[in-house]
């Protein structure tokens, strides 16, 4: 019976070397648009000079007003949560806590600059004046820093293969960093992340753009590229769109440390985390994100930390959490529309401990449940600005999709275009999809999907997921795992 069970573990390895190098090979054989412009790119790079003072002082400049920004989201974010009452396991991750407190402001501080912006307060002074404050409440919450510093485990050396999977991790957040503070060549970009904010700042107002009904979407995010290019107009326009950039990469570091911090918390060791952050951090996708001022992982961030105060409320139920949960939703929401979607499967969370509750001595499944719904209908509250915006404007806060199901009406937009809208959407992963298709999606968007390419799922997040996917399964079936 033992020489059984060595002979099955001996064939693990194995049998997990084969699998990756498939999944390499599988993955390179479809990045054959890819890599044909390498050749191309290496053209170009003698093509004009590498060096700049000019845009080296913009971009230098630019990153430091970024680095302000991120600063006082900190600041605002931690006096927050200090009114925010919730407990601290033995495995208190400061990484994540630090990570945590800085996407909650990020998230006020788009919320603030909707309301400027409402009010025709789009100016330099407002900007320069909402980084003063961050900074001065930054200031204040060093005492939270030594507070940490003191509460931290002491680290134990790292180990030269940590210190590889750690320079692994910094290759694509220094790449795509540099990315961030050239000026913008991304589709999305030009057509709205970038020229909307500029047609706010040059009206010192949130506007509707006539013709570019992406200036009836959420833009949360946007108001951090508001606030970026307020204050870096003021050096120069290079300046500025390089501020904006670096604004909204620094949402990738902060992702990062915050799945590295939850991993922790959750028991794994720092190799283990490392390498649950490096999975993360070399997706394809989440560089081109990240690089081209898109606000996908911003989003991504909001969605995580939500899910992560989620999971501590079941474990807790501590209203806390939920208020913190309904904070990071509501700045979801206003970033994206699709966070209905997550809304919906936290719903059914909610109800799953709720029911649970009904066995436990102590807590009232009417209380559990009206708690849960309570802070999806508050986040639903706080999101919802921009909504109501449109709404006011165009009669339909969904506008400018679905206006087969709410009826809508703005200039240059009707239902048949809004139609059209949704049949492009309706390509992602190709027309006329099969069952076989939905089966297949895991595949599809981790080997073959291309960016730019809407048939192709319009970005790729790499074979590194179903590499780790039959360890996720095998973990499942053999170990008593945490909930979370």
């Amino acid at each position: 019976m033992a020489e059984n069970k060595g002979s099955s573990n001996g064939l693990a390895g194995p049998l997990f070397a084969v699998w990756g190098i498939a999944l390499l090979v599988a993955f390179v054989a479809f990045r054959g648009s890819d890599l044909g412009l390498v050749g191309t790119l290496a053209g170009n790079l003698g093509g004009g000079p590498l060096f700049g003072f000019e845009g080296f002082s913009a971009s230098l400049v630019g990153a430091l007003i970024a680095g302000s920004m991120a600063i006082s989201w900190f600041g605002l974010g931690n006096f927050v949560a200090s009114f925010i009452k919730v407990s601290k396991n033995d495995e208190h991750s400061h990484v994540l806590e630090l990570a945590s407190k800085t996407a909650l402001g990020a998230g006020i501080w788009s919320l603030i600059f909707f309301f400027l912006g409402i009010a025709g307060l789009y100016n330099g002074i407002s900007a320069f004046l909402a980084i003063l404050i961050g900074l001065t409440l930054a200031v204040v919450s060093f005492r939270r820093v030594r507070e940490a510093t003191t509460e931290s485990r002491v680290p134990e050396k790292p180990s030269r293969f940590d210190l590889l999977i750690v320079a692994l991790i910094a290759v694509p957040l220094v790449l795509a960093f540099i990315s961030s503070l050239a000026p913008p060549v991304a589709k999305d970009t030009l057509l709205y992340h970038f020229s909307l904010p500029k047609v706010f700042i040059a009206q010192h107002q949130m506007s509707f753009v006539e013709g570019n009904m992406n200036s009836y979407m959420a833009l949360g995010t946007e108001m951090h590229i508001v606030w970026a290019m307020l204050v870096g107009n003021l050096l120069g326009v290079q300046t500025g769109e390089a501020a904006a950039g670096a604004a909204v990469w620094m949402f990738f570091p902060l992702l990062v440390m915050a799945m590295f911090g939850w991993s922790r918390e959750l028991g794994l060791d720092r190799r283990l985390s490392l390498i649950a952050v490096a999975m993360v951090a070399t997706v394809p996708t989440i560089f081109h994100v990240s690089s081209s001022s898109y606000i996908d992982v911003a989003w991504a961030l909001s969605i995580f930390l939500a899910v992560y105060s989620l999971c501590r409320w079941w474990n807790s139920l501590q209203n806390g959490w939920l208020v913190l949960m309904a904070l990071f939703l509501a700045a979801a929401l206003a970033a994206k529309m699709l966070t209905v979607f997550a809304i919906a499967a936290i719903a059914l969370v909610i109800v799953f401990r709720a029911r649970n509750a009904q066995n436990e001595k102590g807590n009232s499944v009417s209380k559990v449940l009206a708690g849960g719904i309570g802070s999806l209908i508050a986040a639903g509250i706080f999101g919802s600005a921009s909504y109501i915006r449109t709404w006011i404007e165009t009669g339909s806060p969904l506008f400018p999709f679905y206006l087969n199901v709410w009826p809508g009406k703005a200039a240059q937009w009707d239902v048949e275009r809004s139609g059209l809208l949704q049949a492009m959407s309706a390509q992602y992963g190709g027309d006329n999809k099969t069952l076989l298709d939905y089966l297949l999606s895991p595949w599809n968007i981790s080997i073959n999907a291309q960016p730019e390419i809407h048939a192709n799922f319009d970005g790729v997040i790499g074979f590194a997921f179903l590499l780790g996917l039959p360890l996720i399964i095998w973990a499942i079936w053999k170990f008593d795992l945490k909930t979370e």
